[in-house]
C-alpha cells in the first residue's frame, strides 16, 4: 500500500487548473456557493492505495479531519443549551489532538492555547514525528487581516452572525480567535488553495469556504441534543461514566467521539472524519475517534453554564419565538432559485414522487419527526427516516413570510448534491456545503 503521505510529492507539479464547474455562482441571497468537478467517487483520505496527483480533489498529506466542540462553564461561552467554540476542521495523519503533559524540547502548544492560555498540554517527540503530525501556519501570504471583512465580502453575513454566537473566544476576542484558527489550520487545507478556486475569486474565498464547511459540520452535530436524548443534561450534582457519555453520542451518530476532561469535568468532544473529494463540497466520512480522550472511566461531571441565554432557532431575520409545528405535515422543498420542487418521502429523501406525511412529537423546546419508515435523524450521512434510527433529531420551526420552515440546530439551511426529477431520490444534508441549497417548508395536513 502506498502511503497517503506520498501524495505530497505531487505538490510541486500540480497544475493551476481549477476543478470548478460552471455552476459556480452567487444566488440572490448573496451566499457564496460552488460545485467542484471533484465528485465523491475518488479515494477516501487515509485509504488511498496509489499516489494522488490532483490535490485540489484530495486532501493531503494529512486526511483525518476533526471537528471539536467545547463546553465552557468558567467563564461561560455561547448559549446555555449548546456546545460551542472551535468549530474548526483541520487535518492530521492520525490523532490530531493526542496530548500528554510533558516537558520536552519538541513540545507543541495545544491548538486551543490561544483561547486557554493556562493549558499545559504538549505533544511528545514521538507524536510530533509520527502519526500525530499535522501541518500548521502553511501560507503567511493568506493570513487575512480581518476574517469578518473576508466573510462579508464573500456574502457570508449570516454565517458571521452565527459564528459570533457559536464560534466564540473564551476571552471575548472572536475576530483574533478566527484569524488564529484560519492562519494555523485553514491555510494548510490543500483542496481550498487559491489555485483550486475559480479564476477571479474574491480575496478570502478560500477562508469563506473553510469557515462555512466548519459551521455546516458543527450544525450537523448537535452534541447537547445527543446527550439530552439519552437523559444527560447539565447538572451540579450528577456524574457519569465514560461509557454512558460515549454511548449516548454513538447512539445518535453511529460513531464514537473522543471525550476530554479537566479535573473530571467534561469540556471537549471531538468528532473525526476522513474526506472524499474537496473540502468545499466533498463528503465527510465519519470514523471512530482514534483515542478515547482524557476523561476518566467514571465520576465525570457535566455542570451547567452560568448565565447566558439559549441558542437562537434560526439564522434568518424572522422571529420564530413561540411558533409551533403542525402535528402532521408534508414537507416540500424550495430551491435557491425560489422554485418549489418535490418533497420529502417516507425515507427522508427528496423526490418529486408522492409526499410522505410526517408526525411531529414535542421534545424539549423542539420536536422530533417520524414517518411510516420510522424516526427521522440528521447525521453526516444526511437526513434519514428509518426503523434503524434509535434517536430522532430535534427540530424547530421558523415562521418566515407566512411559511413554516423546518429548522435544525439553529439554521433553516439544507443542502443536496442535485435537484431530483422523475423517480430519483436525493439525500438532504444540514447546512449549505453542497451544490444545491434547499429550504424545507412544512404544510399541515
Amino acid at each position: 500500500m502506498v502511503s497517503q503521505a506520498l501524495s505530497i510529492l505531487a505538490l510541486a507539479t500540480l497544475g493551476s487548473a481549477t476543478p470548478f464547474l460552471a455552476e459556480f455562482t452567487r444566488f440572490s441571497g448573496s451566499e457564496l456557493v460552488a460545485r467542484t468537478s471533484c465528485g465523491t467517487s475518488g479515494p477516501q483520505t487515509c485509504h488511498n492505495t496509489t499516489t494522488q496527483s490532483n490535490l485540489c480533489c484530495f486532501e493531503a498529506p494529512g486526511g483525518q479531519l476533526v471537528q471539536v466542540q467545547f463546553w465552557d462553564t468558567n467563564p461561560s461561552t455561547g448559549p446555555t443549551n449548546s456546545w460551542v467554540s472551535t468549530l474548526y476542521i483541520t487535518r492530521s495523519a492520525y490523532s490530531l489532538w493526542t496530548y500528554l503533559a510533558v516537558d520536552d524540547p519538541w513540545s507543541l502548544a495545544r491548538s486551543v492555547d490561544y483561547r486557554r492560555p493556562f493549558s499545559s498540554y504538549r505533544l511528545t517527540k514521538q507524536e510530533a514525528l509520527g502519526d500525530g503530525t499535522y501541518d500548521s501556519n502553511c501560507d503567511a501570504s493568506r493570513n487575512y487581516a480581518s476574517i469578518t471583512q473576508v466573510l462579508q465580502n464573500n456574502g457570508k453575513s449570516s454565517l458571521l452572525t452565527y459564528m459570533n454566537q457559536y464560534w466564540v473566544d473564551i476571552n471575548g476576542d472572536n475576530e483574533s480567535f478566527w484569524e488564529h484558527e484560519w492562519d494555523k489550520h485553514g491555510t494548510c487545507m490543500t483542496t481550498i488553495r487559491p489555485t483550486c478556486l475559480p479564476s477571479g475569486s474574491t480575496t478570502g474565498t478560500d477562508a469563506a469556504y473553510y469557515f462555512q464547511r466548519a459551521v455546516d459540520t458543527f450544525q450537523s452535530l448537535p452534541t447537547y441534543q445527543y446527550l439530552s436524548a439519552a437523559g444527560i443534561t447539565p447538572s451540579s450534582s450528577n456524574t457519569y461514566t465514560y461509557t454512558t457519555l460515549a454511548n449516548a453520542i454513538k447512539a445518535s451518530t453511529g460513531y464514537t467521539p473522543s471525550l476530554d476532561c479537566t479535573s473530571s469535568t467534561l469540556n471537549q468532544i471531538s468528532y473525526y472524519f476522513n474526506l472524499k473529494g474537496s473540502l468545499i463540497d466533498g463528503t465527510l466520512v465519519p470514523i471512530d475517534a482514534p483515542s478515547s480522550g482524557s476523561c476518566p472511566s467514571s465520576g465525570i461531571k457535566y455542570p451547567p453554564k452560568s448565565g447566558g441565554s439559549t441558542g437562537t432557532t434560526t439564522t434568518t431575520s424572522s422571529s420564530p419565538t413561540g411558533t409551533a409545528a403542525p402535528s402532521k405535515s408534508t414537507i416540500t422543498a424550495t430551491t435557491s432559485s425560489g422554485s418549489s420542487v418535490g418533497c420529502l418521502l417516507s425515507a427522508g429523501t427528496w423526490s418529486t414522487q408522492t409526499c410522505a406525511t410526517l408526525t411531529a412529537t414535542t421534545s424539549g423546546s423542539g420536536f422530533t419527526l417520524t414517518s411510516s419508515k420510522g424516526k427521522c435523524a440528521i447525521s453526516s450521512s444526511g437526513l434519514t427516516c428509518s426503523s434503524s434510527v434509535t434517536t430522532a433529531s430535534v427540530f424547530t420551526v421558523t415562521s418566515s413570510g407566512g411559511s413554516l420552515l423546518l429548522t435544525y440546530s439553529g439554521s433553516t439551511a439544507f443542502t443536496a448534491d442535485s435537484v431530483p426529477s422523475g423517480t430519483t431520490q436525493v439525500t438532504l444534508y444540514a447546512g449549505s456545503a453542497r451544490a444545491q441549497d434547499v429550504t424545507l417548508v412544512m404544510h399541515a395536513v
